[in-house]
Protein backbone atom coordinates (compact mmCIF):
# COMPACT_ATOMS: atom_id res chain seq x y z
CA UNK A 1 0.00 0.00 0.00
CA UNK A 2 1.17 3.09 -0.92
CA UNK A 3 0.07 6.11 1.20
CA UNK A 4 0.02 9.64 -0.30
CA UNK A 5 -1.08 12.27 2.76
CA UNK A 6 -1.60 15.97 1.90
CA UNK A 7 -4.31 18.69 4.24
CA UNK A 8 -6.58 19.65 1.92
CA UNK A 9 -8.69 18.80 -0.91
CA UNK A 10 -7.21 20.88 -3.51
CA UNK A 11 -3.77 19.35 -3.19
CA UNK A 12 -5.13 15.76 -2.99
CA UNK A 13 -8.16 16.55 -5.93
CA UNK A 14 -5.06 15.56 -8.60
CA UNK A 15 -3.79 12.58 -6.89
CA UNK A 16 -4.90 9.88 -9.38
CA UNK A 17 -7.28 6.59 -8.20
CA UNK A 18 -5.24 3.65 -8.41
CA UNK A 19 -5.56 0.33 -6.62
CA UNK A 20 -2.66 0.19 -3.93
CA UNK A 21 -3.28 3.85 -3.48
CA UNK A 22 -4.65 5.78 -0.41
CA UNK A 23 -4.94 9.37 -0.53
CA UNK A 24 -5.50 10.57 3.25
CA UNK A 25 -6.42 14.14 4.98
CA UNK A 26 -3.32 15.26 7.54
CA UNK A 27 -3.23 17.59 9.86
CA UNK A 28 -0.66 20.33 9.59
CA UNK A 29 1.30 19.22 12.54
CA UNK A 30 0.02 15.63 12.93
CA UNK A 31 0.86 12.41 11.48
CA UNK A 32 -2.59 10.51 12.82
CA UNK A 33 -5.69 10.11 10.11
CA UNK A 34 -3.31 7.51 9.06
CA UNK A 35 -2.02 4.90 11.32
CA UNK A 36 -3.85 2.17 12.84
CA UNK A 37 -6.04 1.78 10.08
CA UNK A 38 -3.83 1.47 7.06
CA UNK A 39 -1.50 -0.92 8.93
CA UNK A 40 2.18 -0.50 7.48
CA UNK A 41 2.01 1.22 4.40
CA UNK A 42 5.34 0.22 2.06
CA UNK A 43 5.68 3.77 0.73
CA UNK A 44 4.34 7.01 2.64
CA UNK A 45 4.13 10.48 0.46
CA UNK A 46 3.82 13.79 2.31
CA UNK A 47 2.67 15.99 -0.59
CA UNK A 48 1.05 19.26 -1.12
CA UNK A 49 1.41 23.02 -1.61
CA UNK A 50 4.70 24.66 0.04
CA UNK A 51 6.59 28.23 -0.38
CA UNK A 52 9.76 28.31 -2.10
CA UNK A 53 12.67 29.49 -0.36
CA UNK A 54 15.40 29.42 -3.28
CA UNK A 55 14.68 32.47 -5.20
CA UNK A 56 15.40 30.34 -8.18
CA UNK A 57 11.73 28.43 -7.69
CA UNK A 58 8.50 29.43 -9.46
CA UNK A 59 5.37 29.07 -9.10
CA UNK A 60 3.99 25.23 -9.92
CA UNK A 61 7.84 23.88 -9.53
CA UNK A 62 8.50 20.95 -7.58
CA UNK A 63 10.18 20.23 -4.80
CA UNK A 64 11.52 16.59 -4.27
CA UNK A 65 12.68 16.40 -0.33
CA UNK A 66 16.25 15.20 0.04
CA UNK A 67 16.15 15.89 3.93
CA UNK A 68 13.40 17.33 6.13
CA UNK A 69 13.95 19.52 8.98
CA UNK A 70 11.32 19.43 11.81
CA UNK A 71 12.12 20.93 15.15
CA UNK A 72 15.56 20.98 15.59
CA UNK A 73 15.86 17.79 13.32
CA UNK A 74 17.48 17.16 10.14
CA UNK A 75 15.81 13.60 8.86
CA UNK A 76 17.34 12.34 5.75
CA UNK A 77 15.39 10.72 3.05
CA UNK A 78 16.76 7.56 2.39
CA UNK A 79 19.65 7.83 -1.20
CA UNK A 80 17.88 4.64 -2.32
CA UNK A 81 14.57 6.00 -2.14
CA UNK A 82 15.28 9.08 -3.38
CA UNK A 83 16.97 7.96 -6.39
CA UNK A 84 14.21 5.91 -7.30
CA UNK A 85 12.18 8.96 -6.73
CA UNK A 86 14.28 10.78 -8.98
CA UNK A 87 14.34 8.53 -11.89
CA UNK A 88 10.56 7.91 -12.06
CA UNK A 89 10.27 11.26 -12.18
CA UNK A 90 12.83 11.83 -15.27
CA UNK A 91 10.59 9.03 -17.02
CA UNK A 92 7.97 11.56 -17.25
CA UNK A 93 10.07 14.09 -17.66
CA UNK A 94 9.54 15.90 -14.77
CA UNK A 95 13.05 17.54 -13.39
CA UNK A 96 11.77 18.43 -9.50
CA UNK A 97 14.22 20.36 -6.97
CA UNK A 98 15.68 18.39 -5.17
CA UNK A 99 16.84 19.53 -1.51
CA UNK A 100 15.92 20.43 1.76
CA UNK A 101 12.45 21.00 3.28
CA UNK A 102 11.32 23.01 6.17
CA UNK A 103 8.30 22.04 8.48
CA UNK A 104 7.37 25.14 10.12
CA UNK A 105 5.08 25.40 13.23
CA UNK A 106 3.31 27.84 11.85
CA UNK A 107 2.46 29.99 8.29
CA UNK A 108 5.77 31.49 7.01
CA UNK A 109 3.68 34.06 4.44
CA UNK A 110 6.24 36.95 4.05
CA UNK A 111 9.13 37.64 1.71
CA UNK A 112 11.16 38.79 4.77
CA UNK A 113 10.69 35.35 6.48
CA UNK A 114 11.28 33.22 3.88
CA UNK A 115 14.30 35.05 3.34
CA UNK A 116 15.21 34.38 6.70
CA UNK A 117 14.85 30.79 6.93
CA UNK A 118 16.74 30.52 3.23
CA UNK A 119 19.48 31.78 5.04
CA UNK A 120 19.58 30.29 8.02
CA UNK A 121 19.06 26.61 6.92
CA UNK A 122 19.67 26.19 3.44
CA UNK A 123 16.57 24.01 2.32
CA UNK A 124 14.39 25.41 -0.52
CA UNK A 125 10.70 24.85 0.37
CA UNK A 126 9.00 25.62 3.63
CA UNK A 127 5.42 23.89 4.38
CA UNK A 128 3.84 22.54 7.71
CA UNK A 129 3.10 18.80 7.60
CA UNK A 130 6.32 16.64 5.77
CA UNK A 131 8.13 16.82 9.10
CA UNK A 132 5.78 14.75 11.60
CA UNK A 133 5.17 12.60 9.26
CA UNK A 134 9.25 12.00 8.08
CA UNK A 135 9.45 11.30 12.13
CA UNK A 136 6.87 8.63 11.82
CA UNK A 137 8.48 7.25 9.35
CA UNK A 138 11.78 7.21 10.46
CA UNK A 139 10.20 5.71 13.58
CA UNK A 140 8.42 2.71 11.87
CA UNK A 141 11.00 2.11 9.46
CA UNK A 142 8.56 3.39 6.82
CA UNK A 143 10.13 4.62 3.11
CA UNK A 144 9.32 8.33 2.96
CA UNK A 145 9.18 10.20 0.52
CA UNK A 146 8.35 14.22 0.21
CA UNK A 147 6.96 15.61 -2.94
CA UNK A 148 5.64 19.82 -2.91
CA UNK A 149 4.47 22.26 -5.32
CA UNK A 150 5.66 25.42 -4.83
CA UNK A 151 2.42 27.84 -4.41
CA UNK A 152 4.67 31.15 -3.40
CA UNK A 153 7.77 32.47 -4.69
CA UNK A 154 10.00 33.60 -2.47
CA UNK A 155 9.79 37.29 -3.31
CA UNK A 156 6.19 37.17 -3.14
CA UNK A 157 4.07 36.97 -0.34
CA UNK A 158 1.60 34.14 0.38
CA UNK A 159 -1.35 35.88 -0.97
CA UNK A 160 -3.91 34.50 1.73
CA UNK A 161 -2.69 33.77 4.93
CA UNK A 162 -6.19 33.13 6.66
CA UNK A 163 -9.21 32.07 6.08
CA UNK A 164 -10.77 35.55 6.55
CA UNK A 165 -8.53 37.07 3.37
CA UNK A 166 -10.46 35.91 1.28
CA UNK A 167 -13.80 37.71 2.59
CA UNK A 168 -11.59 40.52 2.77
CA UNK A 169 -9.63 40.71 -0.50
CA UNK A 170 -11.91 38.35 -2.88
CA UNK A 171 -9.41 39.47 -6.05
CA UNK A 172 -6.90 38.33 -4.30
CA UNK A 173 -8.76 35.02 -3.38
CA UNK A 174 -9.76 34.25 -6.90
CA UNK A 175 -6.67 34.49 -8.26
CA UNK A 176 -5.00 32.26 -5.72
CA UNK A 177 -7.42 29.94 -6.66
CA UNK A 178 -6.30 30.01 -10.02
CA UNK A 179 -2.93 29.68 -8.84
CA UNK A 180 -3.89 26.60 -6.39
CA UNK A 181 -5.87 24.43 -9.28
CA UNK A 182 -2.76 24.66 -11.66
CA UNK A 183 0.08 24.30 -9.45
CA UNK A 184 -2.60 20.94 -7.89
CA UNK A 185 -1.85 19.36 -11.61
CA UNK A 186 1.59 19.85 -10.99
CA UNK A 187 1.43 17.94 -7.67
CA UNK A 188 -0.98 15.07 -9.34
CA UNK A 189 1.55 14.82 -12.66
CA UNK A 190 4.23 14.23 -9.90
CA UNK A 191 2.43 11.59 -7.70
CA UNK A 192 1.12 9.83 -10.55
CA UNK A 193 5.07 9.21 -12.19
CA UNK A 194 6.08 8.24 -8.56
CA UNK A 195 3.27 5.54 -8.57
CA UNK A 196 4.88 4.32 -11.50
CA UNK A 197 8.07 4.32 -10.65
CA UNK A 198 6.96 2.62 -7.29
CA UNK A 199 4.36 0.04 -8.15
CA UNK A 200 1.62 1.75 -7.56
CA UNK A 201 -1.18 -0.83 -8.84
CA UNK A 202 -0.73 -3.18 -6.03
Amino acid sequence: MIVVAAPFFLERAWIPKRPGLRAVRIRPGAPSGFEGSLGRPDLLVSTGFCGGLDPRLKTGDLILASAVYHRGRRIAVDAGILARARAALGADRIDPAVGGLVTADRVVGTVDEKAKLWKETGAIGVEMEAGSLAAWAEENRVPFLALKAVLDRADRPLPLRRAADAILHPLAAVRAGRVGFSTGRAIGRGIAALLDGFGGEG
